[in-house]
């Protein structure tokens, strides 16, 4: 009896441990985990050692970021690479993105403001925001009390 009772406990155990998903799950979870961070390593590192060996940043920034690789990213990798400023900016922008988020990137991936700055300059880009020529519709506000004053607080009264 004690001979049969283990084989069924035997057979059960096998069946039911790898249908398991809360054992299965955990381990999927790493694995994927894993093999995305070392995408994005191996990207960065080719995206590097493109630019290193004499590759045009240009074109590798527009062609990574065509792909649907993370912008941002990609900048700072090709930044990383030592990649010149001008082309990295000027693949971004070919490759669709805004110049206000290509400033963001190149500043979060470390370049100086500045640079930043002359490139743009030279480009004849803005970073997206409103010229100074440009009409502002005026806004007028009153005080919420009206036009007779208000009290002032004081948080010794409360």
């Amino acid at each position: 009896m004690n001979k049969y009772l283990a084989v069924f406990f035997f057979i059960s155990l096998s069946i039911i441990l790898p249908a398991n998903p809360a054992i299965t799950k955990e381990n999927v979870k790493k694995d994927v985990l894993t093999r995305n961070n070392t995408g994005r390593e191996e990207i960065c590192n080719v995206i590097k050692r493109s630019i290193q060996d004499g590759l045009d940043a240009k074109k590798i920034v527009r062609t990574n970021i065509r792909a649907g690789r993370d912008a941002c990213y990609v900048i700072g990798c090709a930044i990383d690479g030592g990649g010149d400023l001008r082309l990295i900016i000027t693949g971004a922008i070919e490759a669709g993105l805004t110049s206000d988020v290509v400033a963001r990137c190149t500043l979060n991936a470390g370049a100086e403001p500045a640079g930043i700055t002359g490139i743009y300059e030279g480009l004849g880009l803005d970073f997206g925001y409103l010229d100074e020529e440009e009409d502002l519709m005026q806004a007028e506000i009153d005080p919420p009390a009206g036009s007779d004053g208000g009290r002032y607080f004081s948080p010794a009264s409360f």
